[in-house]
């Protein structure tokens, strides 16, 4: 996959998108489902889930981990509890 395409999907749907973004907003694009796969296989992004995707090398200032579960169950309830 070339660089300008990586750099296409990086600025102009993950960045936008905090870091995450769906297959439905990556096809939305133009973006053909073929280079989702070669930058799952790389390590550029990781798969949370079916059609949820997170960009690795993107500055989190966060505990991303939350966000994964709510990117996950994006209706769901999260309760933290403190020991």
């Amino acid at each position: 996959m070339g660089e300008n395409m990586n750099d296409t999907i990086k600025e102009k749907i993950f960045f936008d998108n905090k870091g995450y973004a769906t297959t439905k907003e990556i096809s939305g694009k133009g973006i053909n489902r073929y280079y989702i796969s070669n930058l799952q296989k790389s390590g550029v992004i990781s798969k949370i889930k079916t059609g949820v995707y997170k960009w690795e090398d993107y500055n989190f200032l966060y505990n991303f981990e939350l966000v994964d579960v709510s990117k996950i169950v994006p209706k769901g309830v999260l309760c933290l509890i403190l020991h």
